[in-house]
């Protein structure tokens, strides 16, 4: 049972498959996979969190946004799905990052950014 104490959230996470038609793989004018995604949970329990800052040097600092989420251990979560739904975020998200902080086994902190157009 999951504690909604610390997953006081919800959101559905697609996963990507590349299409198909009559079994053959579909790709574009120059070649690459043409993906589709599908809901592969909804409604999983989680916290959402914007205000994760990140810094950047390079000739400057810049600070930009860096949303979390997190999951329970064990949620079906890679790095090619993405999230939408969240019930308190609208949009979708693309992940770039999944950890396991502090080894411990008890959360998962999936690192998002925000996808602009959504083909």
């Amino acid at each position: 049972m999951v504690d909604v104490d610390l997953y006081p959230h919800t959101c559905t996470i697609q996963r990507r498959s590349q299409t198909q038609v009559s079994g053959v793989d579909q790709v574009d004018e120059i070649g690459n996979p043409i993906y589709a995604y599908a809901t592969l949970a909804a409604s999983v329990p989680c916290m959402f969190d914007d205000k994760g800052l990140r810094e950047l040097a390079r000739r400057y600092i810049a600070t930009v946004e860096n949303p979390r989420l997190f999951v329970a251990h064990g949620t079906d979560i890679i790095m090619s799905d993405r999230v939408t739904s969240i019930s308190v975020q609208s949009g979708t998200f693309e992940i770039v990052g999944i950890r396991d902080p502090g080894g411990y086994g008890d959360h998962l902190e999936i690192e998002l950014e925000r996808i602009s157009a959504v083909s």
